[in-house]
């Protein structure tokens, strides 16, 4: 019985020298392939260094995503095209935004569960009703502030603002979680001394949180390019523009 279970250790052992002498033969033959690292033979999870040598694998960061968006800015920035015969620029007050593909957009490269705040501000006039309820079906909070058709729209964009500062309070956890601000807006006013987009996103970048910043290319602050060159590595901006056909449209008008 011995015998027999010490021929099968045996018989082990031999396979496992092959197996290296023929590992040790490919890579004489194949000079450029990368040494297997022993513990990768095994299963284990590591990461070759590319001498032969292994290291743990980088520890993984999740990310929270934090979206706020300026519906009047992007609404107002959709209706300034250039004219492709002449190059000027133009409004056509028919342009109107898609919420759900705009949404679609903003959210394609990120993860559902990593979403932790949906916020979308503007103003409500009579017939613009429908829209904020686009804005809630897609799971948006809408922060609103009433006014008559042709009223000024007055304290929405400080109510975004708070907003974001709430945020930073909330989720101060920037070790172990990776905190982005998306912000959808070219809105970059110094607004007089009063709270700005461009104030809470200088706020957000020191306090080592990342930004996205999405606008219409003929909407944005040359300040937001300002901000940017002191933080290239954690502010992105990128522009609608690209994305024209698929998040607007044009409306009928009304047949009376």
């Amino acid at each position: 019985m011995y015998r027999f279970i010490g021929r099968i250790v045996s018989w082990g052992i031999a396979q496992i020298n092959d197996f290296y002498k023929n590992i040790a033969i490919i890579q004489t033959i194949i000079p450029l392939v990368e040494p297997i690292p022993i513990a990768m033979i095994w299963g284990y999870d590591c990461i070759s260094t590319g001498d032969g040598s292994v290291s743990a694998p980088e520890p993984f960061v999740s990310t929270d995503y934090h979206i706020i968006v300026d519906c009047s800015n992007i609404f107002i920035g959709s209706q300034t095209i250039r004219d492709p015969t002449t190059g000027a620029t133009q409004k056509n007050p028919a342009i109107r935004v898609n919420v759900k593909n705009l949404v679609r957009v903003v959210e394609n490269d990120k993860l559902k569960i990593y979403i932790k705040t949906r916020i979308a501000g503007g103003s409500k006039p009579p017939e613009n009703l429908p829209v904020w309820k686009e804005w809630a079906s897609c799971g948006y909070k809408c922060i609103v502030i009433e006014r008559s058709a042709s009223g000024p729209e007055d304290g929405v964009d400080e109510m975004l603002h708070a907003q974001i500062l709430q945020l930073l309070h909330i989720y101060k956890d920037t070790q172990t979680r990776s905190q982005v601000l998306v912000l959808v807006t070219g809105d970059g006013n110094i607004n007089g001394g009063r709270t700005s987009f461009l104030q809470s996103v200088e706020s957000v970048l020191t306090s080592n949180w990342s930004v996205e910043l999405w606008s219409w290319e003929r909407s944005l602050s040359q300040h937001f390019l300002s901000t940017q060159r002191f933080f290239p590595s954690r502010m992105t901006i990128k522009y609608l523009d690209s994305y024209r056909n698929d998040i607007t449209f044009i409306q009928k008008p009304r047949e009376n």
